[in-house]
């Protein structure tokens, strides 16, 4: 996951200069004790992937390997 985020960077410090990478949960599902989250990966607020995870982390792992 490390790398990906470094090819990301790179490819945005290419276009403009700046970069700011973030995860964003765009959704949450099911009960407290059995959440499911929805994640997107943005380089300067362009989507580049997403993901789904029965944490956080888990569904930003996924977001990363699917961009």
């Amino acid at each position: 996951m490390q790398h990906l985020l470094q090819v990301i960077s790179t490819v945005c410090l290419q276009e403009d200069g700046e970069i700011k990478i973030e995860y964003e949960v765009v959704k949450e599902t099911g009960p407290e004790h059995d959440k499911t989250y929805e994640v997107v990966v943005k380089a300067n607020n362009k989507i580049l992937g997403q993901g789904v995870g029965k944490s956080k982390k888990e569904a930003e792992h996924f977001c990363s390997a699917s961009s």
